[in-house]
């Protein structure tokens, strides 16, 4: 009776122990998924780039790019924009808070890109499918000013937000460039 008590025991025992290995192997392989899979989210990442902006008359508008890596297309849902001033509150003005507000604005697909022209829903809606990269128009009432501007756009895939200052100015092509991701 002990032998078999001794047998079960030890087949017990290595039947535990192969567990833990399939177990530990298994953990591996799973770190290593999650890694592949981070990162190929990672650069199929919408991207939002401000490009130029123009006084037209009574308001300005702004030339955005939207950028597509991904194999499946996106279709653009909502463009939002705000932009930061300088808060009402005394105090909270002086420790450096800033208020966000909504602009007015109107936005669309650039149907022309030497134009700067914002375009009616009926005349682009067949570009709001970007299979690569879009050029998106926002005027903007009013005249250039230094503020920092929130665009945040809404796409099937995800959002993506751009913080930038807005002038008439030429701009280069970026120096630095740093972007973080949670692993």
């Amino acid at each position: 009776m002990d032998d078999v008590k001794d047998v079960l025991l030890i087949i017990n025992t290595s039947i535990s122990l192969f567990m833990i290995i399939i177990h530990l192997k298994n953990s591996k392989l799973q770190r290593k998924s999650y890694l592949l899979n981070s990162n190929n989210l990672r650069v199929n990442t919408t991207n939002l780039n401000f490009i130029e902006c123009k006084q037209c008359d009574d308001n300005f508008v702004i030339k955005l790019a939207f950028y597509n890596p991904s194999s499946t297309a996106a279709i653009i849902k909502s463009l939002t924009v705000t932009k930061s001033i300088p808060h009402p509150n005394f105090l909270l003005r002086k420790l450096g808070f800033l208020k966000e507000i909504e602009v007015d604005y109107n936005w669309s697909p650039a149907l022309d890109e030497k134009k700067y022209e914002v375009s009616y829903l009926r005349d682009a809606y067949h570009l709001l499918h970007v299979k690569t990269v879009a050029t998106l128009h926002v005027s903007v009432k009013g005249y250039i000013d230094r503020p920092r501007y929130h665009f945040e756009i809404k796409t099937n895939h995800d959002y993506h937000k751009l913080s930038c200052h807005i002038d008439g100015f030429n701009h280069r092509f970026p120096k630095n460039f740093q972007e973080w991701h949670k692993d």
